[in-house]
């Protein structure tokens, strides 16, 4: 038997031997302090008894007060598992997962031939709770459910030595939890196993299932922006919102408004510290057994909820951060990366939880994660006339901020099992039928199929037993693929393919089987013309006007021309100027479907809206954000900020196990329910500054901001390259016209006889002489 630790070894059940009292009092009278004079020859005597009697028992005496005895009377057998599929992995969220295969053998090796009454083996979801309900009750601390279980061996059966396999298999749905060890509450999947011999106690295996969760999905960049009254303070944090716990992960932060002039004196807030700080909150449900559940008691009185939160990762610094307070555009500028650290976790528990919403998993547990950010700045004052000339003040900020994060694991290599096996049929024997040697196979049922379903796509080659000799034999087939009909597509929630399969049957042999698949692409053709799209954002007077191409190809970029109008006003003598700090576009794809219902889960009398099922799914397939590269005048009364980028598909914004693109499909048009559209979004970050008409080198930065988005639809389709329409390209096809020409005789010649019945209208303007006749044949 494998021993949980790792070892092979086979697992006893000890049985003690029958304890009396008269077995412990001789020791109890060694000890004992109050021993007679006159008993020390008999307790001598005792003494010598029990010291023989121990070595013939070979009994040993036990603090804890317990007499053991070695059992060798085991079953010459031991268990060991062989796990056939990765380690468990549930993709995306409890909504949306497809769940994970757990599969693999029971190994018996059994070294004499044993009785075996019955082989069991069962999986079970555990749910401990370290802080119960009732105190010292295991029916509160200790919840159960028994996911499947095995029946390997039903019946009593002899088995012979040798090495005995008995496979395995489970689906674990995706709305299932994944194992989790915090200090309020644990959830593991143990997989146990007993075997029964006769004639002996029942031998055991016992392990764990540690079952992951990966949430999918992009992550872009997320911006998150506070300001600090009374003073002018601007903090602006880009960090991902989506954390693994191995490696680090950059924040980076920028301080703007950092310092300000009022009349000859300029204030100055300089940084002196900076903390970062990554916390756990557990949050759990502790429910009460139906011993301590009170009869008319309501459902909140019968759990307890327990909270727990715990650091996972911090650290300190003093310097290292950018600043600049000579200009008039002051900032500082840091960049740090943040993680997981061991060194904060309690011990017997784990490092870390991944992040679990408690209307997904059905225990009541919900663990979030937070990043915190606190600052540390101090005031100073320095004249205008004398910049170098700095006095510290003793007013200080401390300024927090903090961030919700998705501590999850990472997806790896791995795709979900629905995405990389094949379909899983129901009621499938373990292995195909058998078949008599002496009979061929019979295969005139086949001949019963549907002739509507047959009669688009299929060809009888050989529609009769014939005799083929070696060579090579060549069979022509050809269809019209009506232009109504989809094309291939493959996105995370529907796929569309064309799949070629042929079939050759042999007397005597098993079927050969030939399968491929047709990529089937559409690609609209058509002029199109520099697009132009205007918008204005209130309560400014931005106006953004952008040209680009509605039509666009998966290969390649494609450019986008922008220009930023009404970005600077007079008001008395402040000038207001909106300056562009960042732009980023994004590329999305949305896909809506029907999944429809089979003749087996479709209710009886049911409209035919619940026969079917809206799923919709949104990617991203490109997007990039730049900080710089625009043309600006801010100094004219024509001011405008002008940019040209380029936009396209990337590879590295699509989920594992599905294409990179799909190309435009309009539900009307392909008859299956499935449509598919795209968006370009553009997002620009605009800061307002205030200028001196008099002094207009001197600009003072606001912590007022503005963040602009526009949207424009495109179509995305492939490129019809230097091919046409196959009715535009090849000569017309007649109907009844033969495979191949006429057969003519070798030994009789031609008769051209009948060439002289010809119109001899047609005839005579070419005769020279009327005389002049045909020579004969």
């Amino acid at each position: 038997m494998a021993h949980p630790s790792g070892h092979n070894s086979p697992t006893t059940t000890p049985t003690s031997p029958s304890l009396h009292l008269s077995d412990l009092i001789p020791i109890i009278r060694h000890f004992s302090p109050a021993a007679s004079p006159s008993a020390s020859d008999s307790e001598g005597d005792n003494r010598q008894n029990r010291k023989k009697k121990t070595r013939k028992h070979h009994r040993t005496f036990s603090p804890f007060g317990l007499l053991y005895k070695k059992d060798d009377d085991q079953p010459k057998v031991s268990l060991d598992w062989l796990v056939e599929t990765p380690p468990v992995m549930f993709h995306d969220d409890a909504s949306r997962s497809a769940g994970a295969l757990f599969t693999g053998m029971m190994h018996l090796d059994v070294e004499e031939t044993v009785q075996v009454d019955s082989f069991q083996a069962s999986l079970q979801l555990h749910v401990h709770q370290k802080r119960p309900f009732a105190k010292h009750c295991t029916e509160c601390s200790d919840q159960y459910t028994e996911l499947k279980h095995w029946d390997f061996l039903p019946k009593a059966v002899t088995l012979t030595p040798g090495r005995h396999a008995y496979p395995f298999s489970i689906h674990l749905r995706g709305h299932n939890p994944e194992s989790i060890d915090t200090p309020v509450v644990a959830i593991s999947y143990e997989f146990k196993a007993q075997i029964h011999c006769a004639g002996f106690h029942p031998l055991s295996f016992e392990r764990d299932v540690p079952v992951k969760r990966s949430l999918l999905g992009s992550d872009p960049l997320h911006q998150s922006m506070r300001v600090f009254p009374p003073t002018n303070v601007k903090a602006t944090v880009f960090l991902n919102r989506v954390i693994h716990p191995s490696g680090t992960h950059k924040v980076q932060l920028r301080l703007d408004g950092i310092a300000s002039l009022e009349g000859k004196s300029l204030e100055i807030w300089k940084l002196k510290r900076l903390a970062w700080k990554l916390e756990e909150t557990v949050c759990t449900a502790a429910p009460a057994c139906s011993s301590h559940a009170a009869e008319g008691t309501s459902t909140d009185q019968l759990t307890v909820r327990r909270n727990e939160a715990r650091i996972l990762g911090e650290k300190e610094m003093h310097g290292g951060w950018k600043s600049d307070y000579n200009t008039s555009d002051a900032r500082i500028e840091f960049e740090f990366e943040y993680g997981l650290t061991t060194r904060h976790t309690r011990k017997r528990d784990a490092m870390y939880a991944c992040d679990v919403r408690a209307a997904a998993n059905g225990t009541g547990t919900e663990i979030s994660h937070s990043l915190s950010i606190e600052m540390l700045l101090s005031k100073e004052l320095a004249s205008s006339d004398i910049p170098n000339l700095v006095l510290a003040t003793s007013d200080a900020r401390v300024l927090r901020m903090r961030h919700a994060v998705i501590l999850t694991e990472a997806p790896g290599l791995g795709v979900a099992w629905d995405a990389e096996l094949p379909p899983v049929y129901d009621d499938v024997p373990p292995s195909p039928p058998s078949y008599p040697k002496d009979a061929p196979v019979e295969y005139e049922n086949l001949e019963a199929l549907d002739e509507q379903e047959r009669r688009p796509s299929h060809w009888d080659f050989l529609p009769k037993a014939v005799t083929l000799t070696p060579g090579r034999h060549a069979y022509p087939f050809s269809i019209h693929l009506r232009g109504h009909n989809p094309e291939s597509i493959d996105t995370p929630v529907v796929a569309v393919s064309y799949e070629f399969k042929a079939q050759i049957h042999c007397a005597g042999f098993h079927p050969l089987s030939f399968e491929r698949d047709i990529p089937v692409k559409r690609a609209l053709l058509g002029s199109d013309p520099l697009h132009q799209s205007m918008r204005v954002f209130p309560p400014t007077n931005v106006k953004a006007t952008v040209f680009l191409n509605r039509v666009i190809h998966p290969s390649g970029t494609h450019k986008v021309q922008l220009r930023l109008d009404g970005i600077t006003s007079l008001e008395g003598k402040s000038l207001e100027i909106w300056k562009l700090k960042r732009l980023a576009w994004k590329l999305e794809e949305t896909v809506c479907t029907t999944a429809p219902v089979c003749s087996r889960h479709a209710a009886e009398g049911a409209s035919t809206d619940q026969l079917t099922v809206r799923r919709n799914e949104a990617r991203i397939l490109g997007g990039k954000e730049m900080h710089g590269g625009w043309k600006s005048d801010y100094n004219t009364s024509d001011a405008r900020v002008e940019f040209e980028f380029e936009y396209g598909l990337t590879t590295r914004h699509t989920r594992k196990g599905d294409a990179m693109y799909a190309c435009d499909v309009r539900a009307a048009a392909d008859g299956t329910g499935t449509e598919i559209s795209h968006s370009l979004s553009i997002e620009m970050l605009l800061s307002k500054e205030l200028a001196s008409s008099d002094i207009p080198n001197l600009v003072l930065a606001t912590s007022d901001a503005r963040v602009l988005r526009m949207r424009h639809a495109v179509i995305l389709t492939e490129a019809p390259g230097l091919g046409v329409a196959w009715d535009a390209e090849l000569p017309p096809v007649y109907d009844d016209v033969p495979p191949s020409p006429p057969s003519y005789p070798k030994d009789a010649p031609v008769e051209y006889e009948n060439l002289e019945v010809l119109d001899e209208q047609e005839r005579r303007p070419s005769v020279g002489n009327s005389e002049t006749s045909l020579p004969s044949a």
